[in-house]
């Protein structure tokens, strides 16, 4: 956990009238002249009610946001439509006065060239915040405020205001307290099509093979002596009353699914129409001197891009699920290529990988896998499902017939503790008296 201490030229304080202390303020003027202009009594101690109620609310609101100290707990990740909660520790160290209906909530700065006029990123579909009913002296506090990621890549948050306008909603005291954090948002994740996962097992290299060796579960492989550990019901009672020892019986395993996908991400025509030339090099038609497609990506065509993606993001996932060995090899962007290879860290660096693909840097070269893909994706086309051993084209067009109905979100659709990683704390800070 990484703690950032306060000073004063970075604590933002400050005292706004809200609306309702508008109005309260407006019917204080008039209250005044009535009272100065009719001379009773009545109405002059009804004003002097009125003034110290705003002198109260404004020194509760002054004193109340002195000793608070706030810690952010952000989350492993996020994923594009599903809900993502924003922690928050708040701790009271002073002794007296409580603290009563404080709001906490991120801020962002205007001029942020990722931020909608609504004052939140355009990654957010709204402005996370969070709200505290009551935080005595001493006491410590946690709330959430959950926001909807709506775009994949990094998710940068900057402070974190604290606001409360009790007792009388008059005077509002704000606290900004710089705490830079970044969270990384995956794509949109769905549950896969059993048919379809039917389809690519069939296109896969060694689907259905099995190892000839021992350690596994599925068929009969050979006899050997008992040995300390082995399962009872393993043990060939036949073989045993012949021989007079025991015997275990050892099981072969079978080959996982072995499922290498390839992204390609170029324009249609380049992906189709790649013609060599006389020294062996790719000619590509229509590509500029700078490396970018000449025709330009239309917004249509971008989503379908982000589609593409997601689709990929969604085969992976599901393929772990299944125990296959997944790789991926992406081509018209810049990225890593990844092995076959079946473990959590892996599946969890494609899915980065995948969040931080620069769809507006281009290539048209080869990838360089030496592994050639089972399964490609493209953005468009047509596609292919072709006899087994040949790669198999899904084109993310098609994208909601290859997904099943369900409800439950991406959570539900993946149904592992892999992408249910503990939270981390990104920043803690502390705010003194000014």
């Amino acid at each position: 956990m990484q703690r950032m201490s306060q000073t004063p030229s970075t604590r933002r304080m400050g005292l706004s009238i809200g609306p309702g202390g508008v109005v309260y303020v407006v019917v204080l003027a008039l209250m005044g002249g009535v009272s100065v202009y009719t001379q009773a009594n009545l109405l002059f101690w009804a004003l002097g009610l009125m003034f110290g109620g705003l002198l109260v609310s404004g020194c509760m609101s002054f004193l109340s946001l002195r000793n608070v100290t706030v810690t952010r707990v952000l989350p492993a990740h996020g994923v594009v439509g599903e809900a993502m909660a924003l922690r928050y520790e708040v701790r009271h160290n002073g002794r007296f006065l409580p603290v009563f209906n404080l709001i906490v909530r991120e801020h962002w700065t205007k001029k942020s060239s990722d931020t909608s006029p609504a004052n939140h990123p355009a990654s957010l579909a709204g402005q996370p915040h969070g709200w505290v009913l009551h935080l005595g002296a001493g006491q410590l506090v946690m709330t959430e405020a959950p926001c909807w990621p709506t775009r994949r890549g990094t998710l940068s948050f900057e402070s974190v205001e604290l606001s409360t306008s009790f007792p009388f909603g008059v005077v509002r005291r704000t606290l900004r307290l710089p705490m830079p954090g970044r969270v990384l948002v995956y794509p949109k994740l769905r549950r896969v099509n059993r048919r379809l996962m039917h389809r690519m097992s069939e296109v896969s290299a060694g689907a259905s093979r099995r190892i000839e060796r021992a350690g596994g579960s599925e068929e009969f492989f050979s006899l050997r002596q008992y040995r300390s550990g082995d399962s009872m019901r393993m043990i060939d009672w036949k073989r045993t009353a012949r021989t007079g020892q025991l015997i275990s019986r050892e099981m072969t395993q079978p080959s996982p699914m072995k499922l290498m996908l390839g992204l390609d991400l170029r324009p249609l025509e380049h992906a189709h129409h790649d013609k060599p030339n006389a020294d062996g090099s790719a000619d590509h038609a229509g590509e500029s001197s700078s490396g970018t497609p000449t025709d330009g990506a239309d917004a249509a065509y971008d989503e379908q891009v982000e589609r593409a993606i997601s689709l990929a993001a969604s085969v992976i996932c599901d393929a772990h699920l299944r125990r296959c060995q997944v790789g991926m090899v992406v081509t018209g962007v810049p990225c890593q290529v990844f092995p076959l290879h079946h473990s959590l860290p892996h599946r969890t660096r494609m899915l980065e990988a995948l969040s931080l693909l620069d769809t507006s840097i281009r290539t048209f070269g080869s990838s360089g896998a030496s592994v050639k893909p089972s399964v490609v994706i493209r953005p468009r086309g047509v596609e292919m499902a072709t006899a087994k051993g040949v790669a198999m084209t899904l084109v993310a067009q098609e994208m909601d017939s290859y997904m099943e109905d369900f409800v439950g979100g991406a959570s539900a659709a993946l149904a592992d503790p892999s992408l249910t990683s503990s939270p981390k704390r990104e920043q803690v800070t502390r705010g003194g008296e000014a």
